[in-house]
């Protein structure tokens, strides 16, 4: 039987102390369509353990969230591309979307929880947010206050793109064979770069963040992946594509820790 951690609130908002801002949020849901996601993943890359891929983010980071101020600059935010229901509405509309959107972390991990998924986080290797080593404090100044201008421009960049639906974006990404068939479909309709699956907008997320870059795939060549080729799986470090083979997060740690 699977031990697990209580899902109430004390032991979520202890849960989300522990994230810091642009790490990785994994799910993994207890639905068909998370199933046949993490299936699909587990045939083409040998590990099906998440099944969406978000970020977490704050208002301190992030400064056009809320111009209101109607929420507290430190307070735990999810950004990724889906759709919301239920209590976990955009935290800029209160409306439910289908695309990008940002909601709240503690109201999401607890309707996710509830019913029945696992939620877990792997923090970045080299997280931009922190001062590295070798910096000095004028240094690091400089380039957070950078850094907090390009996340906001990725939000202006991004912010309410929908969701990428068609089903040869995910099966273009799962599948390199089928990647013609993606693209002939994006170009008929005018997709490309306009609709974004909920890795597709992590991986080009990060990349805009200097997160992903050249040295990613191991090879100094002057290219970057594709975020349209990326699976959630991939970002922990099973791409079977070799897209992703510096590892950028540590493995996940789950809110539910399930033994056999």
């Amino acid at each position: 039987m699977g031990a697990c951690v209580s899902n109430d609130n004390k032991n979520i908002r202890d849960f989300i102390k522990n994230i810091e801002p642009l790490d990785l949020i994994v799910f993994r849901g207890n639905d068909l369509v998370s199933d046949v996601i993490g299936g699909m993943e587990a045939l083409e890359t040998g590990n099906g353990s998440v099944s969406h891929v978000e970020i977490m983010i704050t208002p301190y980071w992030c400064e056009i969230i809320d111009p209101s101020g109607a929420i507290d600059s430190d307070h735990a935010l999810s950004w990724g591309s889906t759709m919301s229901q239920g209590a976990t509405t955009s935290v800029e509309t209160g409306k439910s979307v289908f695309g990008v959107q940002i909601r709240d972390l503690e109201l999401l991990i607890g309707d996710y929880v509830a019913a029945g998924g696992n939620v877990g986080y792997c923090k970045l290797i080299a997280n931009p947010i922190l001062k590295n080593s070798d910096e000095t404090l004028s240094e690091y100044l400089i380039r957070r206050n950078k850094l907090k201008e390009n996340i906001s421009d990725a939000h202006r960049k991004y912010h309410n793109t929908p969701y990428n639906a068609n089903p040869f974006a995910l099966l273009g990404a799962m599948f390199p064979s089928l990647r013609w068939l993606r693209d002939e479909v994006a170009q008929e309709f005018h997709l490309a770069n306009k609709w974004l699956f909920c890795s597709e907008f992590i991986a080009a997320l990060y990349i805009d963040l200097g997160i992903i870059d050249d040295l990613t795939d191991g090879v100094a060549d002057g290219k970057v992946l594709d975020p349209a080729d990326v699976l959630p799986v991939d970002l922990l470090g099973y791409d079977a594509d070799h897209g992703i083979v510096n590892a950028i997060c540590h493995s996940p740690v789950w809110l539910i820790n399930k033994k056999t």
